[in-house]
């Protein structure tokens, strides 16, 4: 019989060559301790094996010890599952991600120059900006849905961007066509507002999305999606805090707001890097494919 940290008898496991194993407490075999939290937590509590524990009445990992065996495999060949889905998606996501990077710089250049300032400045470019905006928009929500293959929440940040886009042709057209705009002022309010939460549920569903699909490649970088969003909720959340009250704090309201307002540009800027860390990470494993 061979030694094990459980008490189980190792020559009448039916599973130890599937798991490539010589059994727990065999020099050989230290890298089952990582597998097994059986082994691995006599190791960390310095028992040289169950029995001589004062909690293995109650034990819930020892209760476990005869499923131990099919859950490491099941382990494994989730492991190998992960591995096999990230290699094969990554020359994809690799191309449209580096697609949806560039269309994205191209639509913010847009959305930059369909901005107040431009517009009381350069009218001319004003309309130029837009219709950069509204093709970009249209653009990336075509991507989105390419990449829903992979991920459906980018289904879903595809409608947003498609919802936005609509929006954005009718505040368009109101401003072309309308002689007298104070006519069309509570409908333009409302379609700010109905625009603010596409916007926002756009972001959601793209950061969720990017989350997801790179969940398999780094957990790291999923993570930093994750975080992203949060941070964003948060900015925008004290953004709207302080416009309502930026009358009754003065000028510490206005530097509150400016302060706000920039790290919304640093939030911004982040979701360019971190798209093009994931480009650069789907690249790399692509190549290791190859």
């Amino acid at each position: 019989m061979t030694k094990t940290y459980c008490g189980k008898d190792c020559e009448l496991c039916t599973q130890k060559e599937q798991l490539g194993c010589w059994g727990c407490t065999d020099d050989k075999n230290r890298i089952q301790y990582k597998t097994c939290e059986i082994a691995d937590c006599c190791l960390k509590m310095g028992h040289e094996q169950c029995g001589t524990c004062s909690f293995r009445e109650k034990c819930d990992k020892l209760a476990k010890r005869d499923n131990m065996a099919n859950d490491r495999i099941v382990q494994r060949d989730a492991e190998a599952m992960k591995k096999a889905n990230a290699l094969r998606k990554a020359p994809f996501m690799a191309k449209w991600l580096m697609i949806l990077f560039w269309v994205m710089i191209v639509s913010g250049i847009g959305s930059f120059l369909s901005g107040d300032l431009v517009k009381e400045s350069i009218p001319a470019l004003y309309y130029v900006g837009t219709g950069v905006n509204i093709a970009g928009s249209l653009l990336l929500a075509l991507i989105m849905l390419k990449l829903s293959c992979e991920e459906t929440l980018y289904r879903s940040a595809a409608y947003c961007y498609l919802g936005s886009t609509a929006i954005s042709l009718v505040t368009a057209s109101i401003l072309f066509l309308s002689t007298d705009l104070t006519d069309w002022l509570a409908f333009s309010l409302l379609l700010s507002i109905i625009a603010m939460i596409v916007v926002l549920l756009s972001i959601y569903y793209e950061y969720k999305a990017h989350a997801n699909v790179v969940r398999d490649t780094s957990e790291a970088m999923a993570d930093k999606w994750e975080d992203l969003w949060g941070y964003t909720v948060k900015i925008l959340i004290a953004l709207v805090v302080l416009i309502i009250f930026s009358g009754a704090l003065g000028i510490l309201g206005i530097i509150a707001t400016l302060i706000v307002l920039i790290l919304f540009f640093v939030v911004s800027i982040m979701k360019f890097v971190y798209l093009y860390e994931m480009v650069k990470l789907f690249q790399g494993v692509a190549e290791r494919k190859e």
